[in-house]
């Protein structure tokens, strides 16, 4: 049903908590069950990496707490998590950093990674330290009525604006 992946106890490649599936030393989140109640995950602080498409389809959740730990980010990890609001990000994350309105950059703001779908704005101002917008990073935002991109933005990743009514 999607709302729970179990490992058993003697897997020696894959192991669970609170059924999200992860690597056996939960360094490396592989799945984030697409069906999973929940609204609001913090990401255990053992976890170093964030296999692409990770939260792929995850229906009910709203937010996402990345902790300091988080080294690599995969490519649309959020892609149809379409009611998510807000992505927030520790603030001693070297690599990794979001803003206020919970939207996900790397730490100096070149890269845009991920506008939350269900964010808050209708116009959505894309800070001039961007130069690249990563692959469906305003995909399904149907809020958004308005894109002001900058002239630092040189790269445009594949469906980007995706089901987005502004573009």
């Amino acid at each position: 049903s999607g709302t729970a992946l179990n490992v058993v106890g003697g897997n020696t490649v894959y192991s669970s908590q609170n059924g999200v599936l992860f690597d056996k030393l939960k360094t490396r989140l592989l799945l984030y069950p697409p069906r999973k109640s929940i609204i609001n995950y913090t990401i255990p602080s053992s976890v170093t990496t964030i296999e692409s498409y990770a939260f792929r389809n995850a229906i009910h959740l709203e937010e996402v707490h990345i902790p300091e730990s988080i080294l690599s980010v995969g490519n649309s990890i959020f892609l149809e998590a379409n009611h998510l609001k807000r992505i927030t990000v520790h603030v001693n994350n070297t690599i990794y950093s979001s803003t206020p309105e919970g939207v996900l950059f790397n730490k100096d703001k070149t890269v845009l990674i991920q506008y939350p779908p269900n964010g808050p704005y209708t116009e959505y101002t894309i800070p001039d330290t961007v130069a690249t917008i990563s692959d469906n990073a305003f995909r399904n935002a149907i809020k958004l009525t308005s894109h002001i991109i900058p002239s630092s933005v040189h790269i445009i990743g594949t469906f980007s604006f995706y089901n987005n009514t502004s573009v």
